[in-house]
């Protein structure tokens, strides 16, 4: 896919998404709440800017009982292991166009 994105001219960037493992996540329906729960109470007090995500973190991190920590990890070793497969599938791929190697 990267290849192919390469080889047809884009100059745009990829996204490359990756999901947390299933056996750490939580459901999506109670996360979302719980999100919307912390932006309001950032809201009310009036917490802007980068203040903003470490305070959801905190907020998230409290009502889960640590869960959403535990994923962030699980997530973070799931992202790098990603990351490792990608750069082997493309140093063993042919080889790419000047400056779009890793």
């Amino acid at each position: 896919m990267l290849g192919t994105h390469w080889r047809s001219g884009l100059k745009s960037g990829v996204l490359i998404t990756n999901p947390p493992p299933a056996e750490v996540a939580l459901e999506r329906a109670s996360v979302e709440s719980i999100i919307r729960e912390a932006l309001d109470a950032a809201d009310q007090e009036h917490i802007r800017g980068k203040a903003v995500t470490p305070f959801l973190l905190s907020y998230l991190g409290r009502e889960t009982q640590g869960k959403t920590l535990a994923v962030n990890k699980a997530l973070l070793v799931n992202n790098a292991a990603a990351a490792a497969e990608i750069a082997l599938a493309l140093a063993l791929a042919e080889p790419q166009p000047a400056g779009n190697r890793l």
